[in-house]
């Protein structure tokens, strides 16, 4: 079943004013932040509006998806804006390609908003994808999606680095000392009330806040009866879990996590 993009009115905020932008008009800035974006004349604001039109796109998704990071910063000066006339066969099943695409106006002869992601993994495309009418399109190649990827670790990479030298056990350490295990942390996501380990259990890992707090409680036994009791909360950059590995005993607390919250995962053999 062929399918036609043509979005409603959207509403964009520039300061403190706000604009009823139609399709044509959206168009038109999309291809004005690029072509500010290739002349390294892109601002702020430009890549803020570029993101509220198309953070939620199946072709920005799809290529966070394969990053397993969202990029969107890093794709802007990447991608490219692109009209194919009516009719056209845009790829082939079958055929090896070096183009992903996402459609942004006109009508094609699949049910997709984006196709040829197998691009950028060097693989053949599966279907094949036809104009129905004139139709407008992001595009980005398989070797700009990684020049886009590796800066966007290098980024994060500087950015880990930063945020480990704002606690107290990383600050006295240079960054150097911290680039050579960084490797090692592993950025873990828990959802609500979970419990990152119970009081008693071994001490296998120390975790640094990123975003959240975590509830950090006891058990006492009052009036022969246990009761667990709160005995702090905490969030980012503070540790936890550290001192049971750096002393090498079972976890003296429970900690759970008070809202939706992610960590920085180390094992003690990194601490110790």
């Amino acid at each position: 079943m062929p399918i036609c993009y043509e979005q409603e009115q959207v509403i964009i905020q520039q300061g403190s004013q706000y604009t009823i932008c139609n399709l044509y008009s959206k168009i038109k800035l999309t291809q004005q932040i690029l072509e500010k974006q290739r002349s390294g004349q892109i601002s702020m604001d430009d890549n803020l509006l570029f993101s509220h039109f198309y953070q939620r796109h199946p072709f920005i998704t799809s290529l966070n998806q394969s990053a397993e990071t969202n990029l969107l910063s890093e794709y802007i000066p990447y991608i490219k804006y692109v009209e194919i006339d009516q009719n056209t066969i845009v790829i082939q099943n079958g055929e090896y390609g070096d183009l992903f695409y996402g459609l942004i106006q006109g009508k094609i002869n699949v049910n997709d908003l984006c196709f040829g992601i197998e691009a950028l993994n060097q693989m053949a495309y599966v279907q094949d994808v036809q104009t129905v009418e004139k139709s407008k399109f992001l595009i980005i190649s398989r070797q700009n999606f990684q020049e886009a990827l590796q800066k966007a670790k290098f980024k994060e990479r500087n950015n880990l680095i930063e945020f480990m030298k704002e606690s107290q056990i990383f600050q006295r350490m240079s960054k150097r000392t911290i680039a050579s295990f960084i490797n090692l942390f592993t950025l873990v996501y828990f959802r609500k009330n979970q419990i990152i380990y119970r009081e008693g259990e071994q001490a296998d890992y120390v975790y640094m806040i990123r975003e959240g707090e975590f509830e950090l409680s006891k058990q006492f036994d009052i009036q022969n009866k246990h009761k667990s009791m709160p005995i702090s909360t905490i969030g980012k950059p503070e540790l936890f879990g550290d001192l049971d590995c750096l002393m090498n005993t079972s976890r003296q607390y429970t900690a759970r996590c008070k809202e939706q919250a992610y960590c920085y995962k180390i094992s003690n053999s990194v601490i110790i």
